[in-house]
């Protein structure tokens, strides 16, 4: 589902961001949670929703990046350019913070280069980003990708997924270590042995574990922000 399209297709035309306004104003309690959303759709309305909407509206966004190099992404057809994605993510994290910040990548496209490898690897370095999510290009029959010639060995593909998750891995290690100590709310998960903070951590949880799944709780984030003691 492409949830920045949202109402171009109505009678009157209206926004996603109009749609989350109206939710936080008319559906009290609840904590809302955007879905994988492209950057190019995110406008200075949601940024103001995410930053002054006191967590009701998570501060999390998974913006799909899949590649750093301007020539793969031509190939994929996507709607951004590199210096486009970069500025958008660094907008958004000036405007909200904390916040969590994810992205798919695909390594291993056809024609990706070790320049463009190299170009991707960079701005994922650059960019406050959380987690990632990296998948090594594989060819799915009927898709104008399968018959592009440059494909790559499979190979190259996971060693350039392996070395992009080792460096997202490292990223998420290092937000949670600065959100060690803090105050955060959480979302129980499954049997209540780990939970999901409003910027998209997931983090174990103390030995004191409520019955309550459907609503927050209140906890404060171990030194190195991997568990919560719940109060």
């Amino acid at each position: 589902m492409h949830i920045g399209h949202y109402g171009r297709d109505l009678d009157p035309r209206t926004t996603l961001t109009a749609l989350v306004r109206r939710l936080l104003d008319e559906v009290p309690g609840p904590r809302f949670r955007l879905g994988s959303i492209e950057a190019t759709e995110i406008d200075d309305g949601m940024l103001r929703l995410l930053a002054e909407s006191g967590g009701r509206l998570a501060p999390h966004l998974h913006m799909p990046l899949q590649s750093g190099a301007d020539p793969v992404l031509r190939g994929m057809r996507r709607w951004h350019t590199r210096e486009h994605y970069r500025r958008r993510a660094l907008d958004i994290a000036a405007a909200v913070s904390p916040i969590g910040l994810g992205a798919d990548i695909i390594t291993g496209f056809p024609g990706e280069t070790d320049a463009d490898h190299a170009q991707t690897a960079g701005l994922v370095d650059e960019l406050p980003f959380t987690y990632l999510h990296v998948f090594p290009w594989s060819p799915r029959e009927g898709t104008a990708a399968a018959d592009m010639p440059g494909r790559l060995p499979q190979r190259i593909a996971w060693e350039r997924a392996r070395e992009l998750r080792t460096l997202g891995t490292e990223k998420g290690a290092h937000y949670a270590r600065r959100r060690g100590g803090s105050l955060v709310e959480v979302v129980m998960e499954g049997d209540g042995g780990t939970a999901l903070t409003g910027d998209y951590m997931r983090v174990a949880v103390g030995s004191r574990r409520p019955a309550d799944h459907r609503r927050l709780h209140s906890g404060t984030l171990s030194p190195d922000g991997s568990e919560v003691a719940l109060q």
